[in-house]
């Protein structure tokens, strides 16, 4: 949660550079060529994490010589600390080559974590909660290649080192009653493919966006953890009437072998604290309907349903569980649909306050 608090923040200042996110500002003949920087700084609210701020700096590269539709390279470096005193430090590159049909993405970066573990399944309880905190650095490079109209496909890395400190004297992960409970290193590649046909990169209207990726962690390549993880994501959008879009994901990650217990799938719901149900497998649907107040103010409406299952078999719908609320969005660059959001989660675990930037799916 701390890390994509980050790559909000870095995503919105590679907004303000022209590329990817600051399209729009591109117009043909009137495009900043050089090098340009931009910075920012943002509080956010998460159950999680409390009170936060974050600030993020980018730096993007666009030779003189270039048409006004090349996406310039670009780097961000961005980072959070909370009231819970977690830290996060996170760099972001975006680069091309091979006529802009090749892309160097992924993040990089370092963490501590101050956290809560409620043990593995769905059937856990709130007083099992046991503390403990997670440092560690990661390296998660991500290449793909255009390949057919909207498509991209390419490889994913993952070199993870995580050291796993002040556990509770006598709880599951002192005890070493899960993998990873000490930490370890995890060391994963596997093939990546996306589907992006949206119309917008921070709040679309229409079109899907479908990830899928397979990332294996063998002992052979030096991980401690020997598993493999698959994970789908689609989203789509529609409008209804101008202004008035219904958005939905699809979420299912599936895992096989010794999985790390601090990236077991979880219910990633607005409502639920997110480290609440974990396991091997997880599957999770929900929907938002988005639509105009007045002004730069909108709102939202929002459902899901999510489970976690020790096998892909063991999913049952009695074990679904829910969560529901709605928000309020503040248009901060009405032009670029850029929000502020402030979102109320509520399930048979809790009501929770959610504030933060862009639009969560």
């Amino acid at each position: 949660m701390i890390r994509r608090s980050i790559l909000f923040l870095s995503v919105f200042v590679l907004f303000l550079s022209p590329g990817p996110g600051g399209r729009s500002h591109a117009e043909e003949g009137n495009v900043e060529r050089g090098i340009r920087g931009n910075a920012l700084a943002l509080p956010f609210y998460l159950p999680e994490t409390g009170f936060g701020a974050g600030g993020a700096v980018a730096l993007s590269y666009r030779p003189k010589d270039s048409p006004a539709e090349i996406r310039p390279d670009s780097i961000a470096a961005g980072f959070v600390y909370t009231q819970k005193h977690q830290l996060a430090l996170l760099i972001l590159p975006d680069v091309y080559w091979g006529e802009q049909k090749w892309e160097l993405t992924g993040e990089y970066g370092y963490s501590y974590y101050p956290n809560s573990f409620y043990g593995i399944g769905n059937n856990t309880r709130n007083e099992d909660r046991e503390r403990f905190t997670t440092e560690g650095v990661y390296i998660q490079p991500l290449v793909v290649r255009k390949s057919w109209r909207n498509l991209r496909a390419g490889f994913a890395g993952d070199i993870t080192w995580t050291d796993v400190e002040d556990k509770e004297a006598g709880g599951i992960l002192d005890r070493d009653a899960v993998p990873g409970s000490d930490g370890g290193l995890r060391v994963g590649i596997g093939p990546y493919l996306d589907w992006d046909s949206r119309d917008h990169a921070f709040c679309p209207s229409s079109g899907w966006w479908v990830r899928l990726s397979a990332l294996s962690y063998p002992a052979w390549m030096g991980s401690d953890f020997d598993y493999d993880m698959y994970t789908a994501d689609v989203r789509g959008y529609r409008t209804l009437r101008p202004s008035h879009v219904i958005a939905f994901q699809f979420l299912g990650m599936f895992s096989r072998g010794e999985v790390y217990f601090d990236e077991m799938p979880v219910i990633g719901l607005r409502g639920i604290f997110e480290n609440r149900f974990m396991d091997r497998n997880s599957i999770m649907a929900q929907a938002e309907y988005r639509f105009p107040i007045r002004g730069r103010f909108s709102g939202v409406a929002f459902f899901g349903i999510g489970d976690v299952a020790e096998h892909p078999a063991a999913f049952w719908w009695e074990d679904f569980t829910f969560a529901g609320g709605g928000g309020i969005r503040f248009a901060l660059i009405p032009e670029e649909k850029i929000n502020i959001r402030f979102d109320l989660g509520a399930s048979p675990y809790g009501i929770y306050p959610y504030l933060h930037a862009l639009e969560v799916f």
